[in-house]
């Protein structure tokens, strides 16, 4: 296969920059991280459940197990090859863990550092790439004032910062997934590259999934859309056979590696993934497409949303192959995850990437026809809008201060987290304490921000022991009975949930039963509360007082069957 010099696509930053600007720059950008997510967590209540709470949880073990050589590689690779939520994304982080142990803000400060900052360098040099590479590979890129601005403005746009400051460490995948898209276009989408080049872009895409598994979706988008614009390759005559046979030699070549390091590294997840349809698992997450679209739009912002649309038009004039192929990548990712679940905040991060690479062009197509001193003007503005827009999504004060230009801003809004009435939940878990301190197990019927099992976790980790996690959206977990059997369990006034009730009757089946003393509820007796929890729901625990029954187990399916027919006990502990 040729040589094209494609390794050019990991820029020497020093042709760009003078290392003592570069050192600033970087500089700037750590001093940064640490200001933002210090001031964040300043003001922040340690409610961190679920997701904000597992990966951290999931960093401070890791942290030990290096600490104290306890077959932490090993354990690793374990993940790697089983879990849903594995180690690698956190693992880069263990020095961290070690330094600073149970430091929420190291954890977020060193996503910030280690993988936001790469992500936002990355984004940067494809924009930049988009404009100069479409003209001539070896063009530089733009000077460096114009790659400072690329990068400070992919540095604070408000959406790398959304997942990370919940303590998601998702970003991480840009990094593989933003160097793919490069070499991508630095080869002409696999046209003019070299085995290793093939060779590097396969270990980019495979790392991408295993950091984070839903990424599958941005790389087979990316993975379309790159053989598409290849094969495009193959309307002028000449020399065509050749080009058809090395497209197919790159793209098996391609596959080929992928389907290896899968099958060596991760083929009990792979096996998984085969098997289990998604779409049905997570029905409860699902929205209609436009509800997922204007969620996309309100979240990034309309300049951005503008800037990707004139950018579209503005390729297709100039027939920029790499703005349309990132524009491509972004729908096709968002459509084809539509049709499995609502994208959450981080599971947007692919589709952003590419859709400010896109604005990124545009601003520099644009800047390219004014002056000197009307570009530093445009510039300064478009930084300014990008620090207001952070401020807004994140600071409670700053959004209230510029309530009345909301509109021309994003509409997500990631404030702190704050807990109403802290010390009844204070309360709530001290009298869990002194009910549970021969070892009793309790179970919490309640699925939402107010209340839920991980909500008390996260305020108290030495609850672990007594926690019978419950079951909690019906058409994933279906229904445990371990937690029914618990001798202690805490419901609600009236039943909380975060997603359609209809959708998590696992929770809301229980807690009525229970609170209303009905059915199988006539076993619990109520022993402490009220304790008054979130936005004014009351938190009550019960005892039972006699042990579940197979009467029960039964009642309980029938009630269930009339939404789920199929569902039946299977003897073991589960109603599927």
């Amino acid at each position: 296969m040729p040589y094209d010099n494609t390794d050019a696509v990991f820029p020497n930053f020093k042709n760009y920059f003078e290392l003592r600007n570069l050192l600033i720059l970087l500089s700037g950008a750590v001093v940064l991280a640490l200001v933002a997510t210090g001031y964040y967590l300043k003001h922040e209540d340690p409610a961190y459940y679920w997701d904000w709470g597992a990966y951290f949880d999931m960093y401070q073990n890791f942290g030990q197990m290096v600490r104290h050589n306890n077959r932490w590689f090993a354990r690793l690779l374990v993940t790697i090859r089983n879990d849903d939520y594995n180690l690698l994304p956190i693992s880069f982080l263990a020095p961290l863990s070690i330094a600073f142990q149970t430091s929420r803000w190291a954890y977020i400060a060193g996503i910030t550092i280690f993988y936001l900052i790469p992500a936002a360098a990355v984004t940067a040099v494809c924009a930049a790439f988009c404009v100069t590479g479409n003209k001539n590979k070896n063009t530089a890129l733009p000077g460096k004032a114009g790659f400072a601005g690329l990068f400070v403005a992919a540095l604070i746009f408000h959406h790398y910062w959304a997942p990370t400051l919940r303590g998601l460490p998702d970003i991480v995948g840009l990094i593989p997934l933003g160097l793919a898209t490069l070499l991508l276009m630095r080869s002409k989408f696999l046209t003019q590259a070299s085995w290793r080049t093939i060779l590097c872009f396969a270990l980019l895409a495979w790392l991408t999934f295993a950091l984070r598994r839903w990424y599958a979706f941005s790389i087979v988008s990316m993975m379309i859309m790159a053989s598409l614009m290849a094969a495009l390759t193959l309307i002028t005559p000449q020399d065509r056979e050749k080009h058809f046979y090395h497209l197919v030699k790159a793209y098996a070549a391609t596959g080929i590696v992928i389907v290896i390091l899968l099958a060596i590294l991760q083929h009990t997840l792979v096996h998984r993934i085969l098997v289990t349809s998604y779409q049905e698992a997570y029905i409860a997450y699902q929205a209609p497409f436009m509800s997922q679209l204007n969620t996309v739009i309100y979240s990034i912002g309309p300049l951005y949303t503008l800037l990707f649309i004139v950018g579209i038009g503005l390729a297709i004039i100039n027939r920029n192959q790499f703005v349309l192929f990132c524009a491509s990548c972004a729908i096709l990712t968002f459509v084809l995850f539509s049709r499995t679940q609502a994208p959450g905040i981080h599971h947007l991060l692919p589709i952003f990437f590419w859709m400010v690479v896109v604005s990124g062009y545009t601003v520099l197509m644009l800047f390219a026809h004014l002056s000197a001193w009307t570009v530093k003007i445009g510039t300064t503005a478009l930084l300014v809008y990008g620090a207001l827009s952070w401020g807004i999504v994140f600071s409670p004060a700053l959004s209230a201060r510029l309530q009345p230009f909301h509109s021309i801003f994003p509409m997500e809004r990631l404030f702190p987290l704050h807990v109403e009435n802290m010390p009844e939940y204070t309360k709530l878990i001290a009298q869990i304490k002194a009910l549970t301190k021969n070892g009793e197990k309790f179970a919490v019927f309640s699925s939402g921000g107010e209340l839920t099992t991980a909500v008390l976790f996260a305020f108290d980790h030495s609850l672990e022991p007594q926690l019978a996690w419950p079951s909690q959206i019906d058409a994933r977990d279906h229904m445990l009975l371990a937690p029914l059997e618990a001798p202690l369990a805490i419901v609600t006034d009236q039943p909380i949930t975060h997603l359609d009730p209809k959708d998590q009757q696992v929770i809301t089946l229980p807690n009525d039963c229970i609170f209303n003393h009905h059915d199988f509820g006539t076993a619990y007796q109520q022993v402490a509360g009220p304790f008054v929890m979130s936005e004014g729901h009351k938190a009550y625990i019960y005892r039972r007082t006699r042990p579940l029954s197979d009467a029960d187990i039964e009642w309980i399916q029938e009630q269930l069957n009339h939404s789920y027919p199929a569902w039946k006990w299977n003897h073991a502990g589960m109603i599927e």
